[in-house]
């Protein structure tokens, strides 16, 4: 993804305020800028610790005029080491040496204390602020560029109905298995706690979005559908999950968030199933083939829910086909207002899908109750190798269909207004947000109306498509966990509530499926350009550079955290010559305070025949003498 990053100075939409301009540069750039700041702050504690023993040098040089001469001769102790000391550690360790002196009086003992403390919270003040440099590093959140490559992708549309129809119809398949199976790739990678240290968590903006479970009574109009002993289902809810969560970069993306719901209701399939006679009949009047098909009683027919004239769309299936695995069928419709009246929900709105599953060859060591699972047709077969006789009891999946109702809804909500739109199925989301908008936004709809749409546009159609039926859909019996344990028509395993836990894995695959669909559109790397064409996506290049992700390859800086480092360190550089710039002015020739500085320094220091001798006690205090100089006592 490091081409499609933007690097460069942007607004953060994430951050307050204050602190929302960034800027990102590749990680190895900045390395070298941190590093370089750390220097700075280096230099910068030398600096300031420059202005800081001016001021106590002049601070030492007032006290000095209240003091007794013993006294006074011995604060141009610490004056001299404020003086030459030019870091502070040398400082901290030169006044610990004076601070332990024999002759020091009792009233300046205290002073050199002071001072000691002083060098210590000083040297830990400036080591604090060279780790604090390193927090202008925010994170590995960069925003896309937008390219070519962004956008939604579909199959080219047929031209005709049979030049181009099949590879229309295989190129879906593949955008759509593709996307699938990554998701669920992810959500085995990424979502416990378990796998936090793999590298390709680190990729979206929030790494997992998290679901709680609750149990609940079943959602049927007609109860007795509801194949649970108690007649319970399964719902699955997520968290909130702000539109920041998904990485789209918009300031109200904090703001607004949606909820996704699904509810499973394991379901009897029998009363769904045509008898054979009718299924016979059904076969013979609808299927055509030369040659003609064969055992045609053997086609099992069975139908949810009718189209909008009332006709049974049907599906079908071989009874006695012979295969190693389970049979994955779904049956999915827009919403429940086209299912069998038993089937329809006690609130229309969701979007429902139906998952069949068949396994008449798949065998079970122990019977089992699950809904999808359900094996309790017992068999025996006798084994005799030589003198040793092996029974085997197995259990086989005598339901003709196990199947489980789902129903997904989402619901979207916002902190601005308090308004929540109630629950909808996710096909509905793209037409009912335009008018829920203005409700969730309130004034700020009009004064934003541009990016609003636009940002609705990022999250409205991977939301349509994060559902129970595209985390199936094209899979087969792959989309089951429990093929993990299943070999050779042998299923070695089920978990007490199997099916729970293939509801819970198909709802974190849609949200999975939500949670990549922004850096998708950015960049899809498995299309084939030669078999696909981009969707005419209102929000355009707005949508592709408002996508926020994770690169390895690149890092965030707090634009603010450096201005306020550079300023900082620049204004105590250019005060640390306060000496220098206090010369500029008039009275600084007969300053006392520019003059004993001057007069502590080493240089002059060592032109006292008695500082090379070592007897600092004939110094008198300067201020002590009418002309407030700093002369030796003759």
């Amino acid at each position: 993804m490091s081409n499609y990053t933007y690097v460069g100075l942007w607004d953060d939409f994430d951050l307050d305020p204050a602190f929302r301009k960034v800027v990102t540069v590749p990680t190895q750039i900045g390395t070298i800028l941190i590093t370089i700041l750390a220097i700075i702050v280096t230099f910068t504690a030398n600096r300031s610790w420059k202005i800081w023993r001016f001021c106590l040098h002049a601070l030492l040089q007032t006290r000095a005029r209240r003091s007794t001469e013993q006294d006074c001769t011995v604060l141009r102790r610490p004056q001299t080491v404020l003086r030459n000391s030019e870091t502070t550690g040398g400082a901290f360790l030169s006044l610990l040496g004076i601070a332990n002196v024999k002759h020091t009086t009792p009233r300046a003992r205290p002073i050199s204390i002071a001072l000691i403390v002083f060098t210590l919270l000083h040297w830990g003040a400036f080591l604090a602020l060279g780790i604090v440099t390193t927090q202008v590093k925010l994170s590995n959140i960069v925003h896309a560029i937008s390219t070519d490559d962004c956008g939604v992708w579909l199959p080219l549309a047929p031209v005709n109905r049979t030049a181009t129809l099949d590879m229309n119809t295989i190129t879906s398949s593949e955008l759509r298995t593709n996307t699938t199976v990554a998701a669920e790739n992810y959500v085995r990678n990424c979502y416990s706690a378990t796998s936090a240290t793999i590298s390709e968590c680190n990729v979206f903006a929030r790494r997992m979005l998290s679901h709680t479970t609750q149990m609940v009574s079943c959602p049927l109009l007609d109860p007795s559908l509801c194949s649970e002993a108690d007649q319970r289902a399964l719902t699955v809810q997520s968290d909130n999950i702000s539109w920041s969560d998904l990485g789209v970069n918009w300031k109200y993306a904090k703001e607004i968030y949606i909820r996704r719901r699904s509810v499973y209701t394991p379901i009897l399939a029998e009363p769904f199933l045509y008898s054979t006679a009718a299924s016979r009949s059904y076969v013979n009047q609808n299927f055509r083939s030369e040659p003609p098909i064969r055992e045609p009683e053997q086609i099992q027919v069975f139908s949810f829910f009718k189209d909008e004239d009332g006709s049974n769309l049907t599906q079908t299936y071989r009874r006695n086909s012979i295969g190693i695995e389970y049979d994955v069928l779904t049956s999915s419709v827009a919403n429940g207002s086209f299912l069998h009246s038993g089937l329809k929900s006690k609130q229309l709105g969701p979007e429902v899908t139906i998952i069949a599953i068949r396994g008449q060859t798949v065998t079970f060591p122990a019977p089992s109750d699950d809904a999808l699972f359900y094996a309790q047709v017992e068999s025996t077969v006798s084994m005799t190798n030589g003198n040793l006789n092996r029974t085997i009891t197995s259990y086989a999946m005598g339901r003709q269909l196990n199947a489980l109702l789902v129903q997904d809804m989402v619901e979207v909500c916002s902190k601005l207004t308090g308004y929540c739109s109630g629950w909808i199925g996710p096909g509905r989301f793209s037409d009912a947000m335009t008018a829920f908008l203005p409700r969730l936004m309130g004034p700020n709809f009009r004064s934003d109306f541009n990016t609003s749409i636009f940002a609705l546009d990022i999250v409205a159609l991977p939301l349509m498509a994060a559902t129970t039926n595209h985390a199936i859909l094209y899979r087969g019996a792959s989309a089951l966990q429990a093929t993990r344990t299943l070999q050779n028509a042998r299923q070695y395993m089920i978990s007490d509530g199997q099916w729970k836990i293939e509801a819970q894995n198909w709802f974190r695959i849609s949200l999975a499926l939500l949670q990549m669909a922004p850096q998708r559109m950015v960049y899809t790397p498995e299309l084939d350009r030669s078999r696909v064409e981009k969707l005419g996506f209102f929000a355009g290049p707005w949508a592709c550079s408002s996508v926020k992700f994770r690169s390895s390859g690149h890092v965030t800086l707090s634009f603010v955290g450096i201005l306020v480092i550079l300023v900082t360190c620049v204004v105590l550089t250019i005060v640390s010559y306060l000496d220098d710039i206090l010369r500029l002015f008039p009275f600084a020739s007969t300053s006392s305070v520019l003059q004993c500085w001057d007069r502590d320094g080493y240089l002059q220091l060592l032109e006292e025949s008695d500082v090379t001798q070592g007897n600092l006690s004939t110094y008198r205090c300067p201020i002590a003498v009418l002309t407030s100089s700093c002369r030796r006592n003759s």
